[in-house]
């Protein structure tokens, strides 16, 4: 259940103004996401400030990700929600 980050200096989308960060659920097999069990969304902060929601639902996969200014914080905290087994989280340092 623990949010698996992936941090990536050099962003695809505006180079050298921004980091991108992927996020996913699952350790080598991603976690389910059925309507019975599932993975609903992951908030995103940064320094302890939320900064944004990525919203899921079944039949998706569960992963998300960020383009994030460069400079704009340390760390990167994902809290992830299963319907099942309540709140995971994983820090990431920027």
């Amino acid at each position: 259940h623990t949010p698996q980050i992936v941090v990536v200096e050099e962003c695809g989308l505006i180079p050298d103004l921004c980091t991108d960060v992927h996020v996913r659920v699952g350790t080598g097999l991603l976690h389910p996401m059925q309507p019975e069990h599932f993975i609903d969304h992951l908030d995103f902060y940064v320094d302890a400030k939320f900064i944004g929601r990525v919203m899921l639902t079944p039949e998706v996969n569960p992963a998300g990700g960020l383009h994030l200014k460069h400079g704009m914080g340390k760390t990167l905290t994902v809290i992830e929600s299963c319907n099942l087994h309540g709140r995971w989280k994983n820090e990431a340092a920027l």
